[in-house]
């Protein structure tokens, strides 16, 4: 049984499971055990376990969005990667050069831009 299958059983099965009294619930453990190859005890605690909730990453939300980030990268290499005090002062002066390079930049990510902070 592949991993797609065997997962999709599982959520059929745990529906089953918890609306079952005890002696149905016996008999769809059983049959899960047989048909899955596990044990009992992995097999309770996998029709037991409820949905899990991805966590959220640990630290600050992010400030810039992806489209900001582009363009702060594209800035940067152009600039010989320079380092963040100097790459702030700079994309002021680069800003029209680069706005003619790439055909121009909407007014909200032009004031990204200009707005960055040199701790990112």
């Amino acid at each position: 049984m592949g991993k797609n299958s065997r997962k999709e059983y599982l959520a059929k099965i745990r529906i089953h499971y918890r609306k079952a009294g005890r002696r149905e619930k016996g008999a769809i453990l059983s049959e899960f055990c047989a048909v899955c190859g596990c044990d009992r005890k992995y097999a309770i605690r996998i029709l037991n376990a409820k949905k899990r909730v991805p966590a959220r990453k640990p630290g600050p939300k992010p400030v810039y969005d992806q489209v900001v980030i582009i363009h702060l990268k594209a800035l940067w290499l152009a600039m010989d990667q320079m380092r963040s005090l100097k790459l702030r002062a700079a994309i002021a002066l680069w800003m029209p050069y680069y706005e003619a390079e790439c055909g121009g930049l909407p007014s909200d990510i032009k004031a990204k831009l200009l707005a960055l902070s040199h701790v990112m």
